[in-house]
Formats: structure tokens, C-alpha cells, sequence
């Protein structure tokens, strides 16, 4: 049986902004994922979410880490500042309701 390894190879070299909408379990697992494999200053990366889980790994990491529930109301506001043209926006969040 083969063994695999992780290895740290970048594929992809990334220099605009990633936003990621959520951090609980999808997000805890792909954060690492994307920083061991797309080349990019950690400094471009933000995670907004609505508490405090993953806050501890976004540390770890030099990750900003921002709690804020994403609303209707207020998802405009929140996320123009961190997005713009050429920028990505991972929405990784769970059991949010289309409606309300």
C-alpha cells in the first residue's frame, strides 16, 4: 500500500485578499490546507465569523480573525472593505438559513 505524504509544495502563487465566512470545522481544516499549498502573505487572509471558534488557530497562524455574524443588514458594510476586484471569498459557513 502506498504511503503519501504532505509535502509543503506551493502550487499557486496568490497575492490578492481571501476572506473566508465562517471557522468552524471546514474552516479550521482548510485554512492549513490553503497555507501550505497557495503562496501568499498571511496578511491578505481575514476570517469573519459569528464566534469565537477557530479564533485560537487564526492566532496561531497571524491570521486577522474578526467576529461579527454576517447579517441581511450588514454583510455589505462588513466585507466591501476586505474584498475587491481579483479578491475570493470562501464562504465556509454551515446550518445558516436562507431566509430569516
Amino acid at each position: 500500500m502506498p504511503v503519501y505524504e504532505m509535502e509543503d509544495k506551493k502550487h499557486v502563487k496568490y497575492q490578492g485578499r481571501l476572506v473566508f465566512v465562517g471557522s468552524a470545522q471546514w474552516g479550521q481544516g482548510t485554512l492549513p490546507l490553503l497555507l501550505r499549498h497557495i503562496d501568499m502573505p498571511k496578511d491578505r487572509i481575514t476570517i469573519v465569523t459569528a464566534d469565537e471558534r477557530g479564533k485560537k488557530e487564526a492566532e496561531h497562524y497571524g491570521i486577522k480573525f474578526i467576529v461579527s455574524p454576517l447579517t441581511r443588514e450588514n454583510y455589505r458594510a462588513l466585507l466591501d472593505p476586505l474584498l475587491g476586484k481579483g479578491d475570493f471569498l470562501l464562504n465556509l459557513s454551515v446550518d445558516v438559513p436562507a431566509s430569516r
